[in-house]
């Protein structure tokens, strides 16, 4: 219960950055930021389905656990797939994708794009190639 009151009490005082929704609206998930960190959380059909968590990373190029919101650009996914090896091998997928871009406080990028589908969530860090790194 602690945990529902911690998440909410973060999200009433937090920056509200972005929602991405799903195609059917029964999933969102909210970037927020707070004290110079990132959060997200998901709820789904109107029930906290991931407690606001977290985002950033510290790296052997650069600490990004203290981000600042920078943009986000948003478009829709729907494509299809086959799968030779499964019954249902014809596979459709709708998803709406949003690409939040976040600094440090050195100025470094990170990315973070999420993919928000009617069932589920996924998201990935992006980490721009600076100089020799990539």
């Amino acid at each position: 219960m602690a945990v529902v009151y911690l998440s909410t009490a973060i999200a009433a005082m937090a920056d509200s950055h972005c929602r991405i929704v799903s195609p059917d609206g029964s999933t969102n998930v909210y970037i927020i930021t707070l004290d110079g960190k990132a959060y997200y959380n998901v709820e789904h059909h109107g029930n906290t389905f991931v407690s606001t968590s977290r985002l950033g990373m510290s790296t052997n190029i650069g600490d990004f656990s203290a981000l600042e919101y920078v943009s986000v650009d948003q478009e829709i996914v729907d494509g299809s797939y086959e799968l030779k090896t499964v019954k249902a091998s014809e596979i459709s997928y709708k998803a709406n994708k949003a690409v939040c871009t976040f600094r440090n406080p050195a100025g470094q990028a990170l990315k973070v794009e999420f993919r928000v589908g009617d069932n589920d969530v996924a998201f990935r860090y992006i980490l721009p190639k600076e100089g020799e790194t990539g």
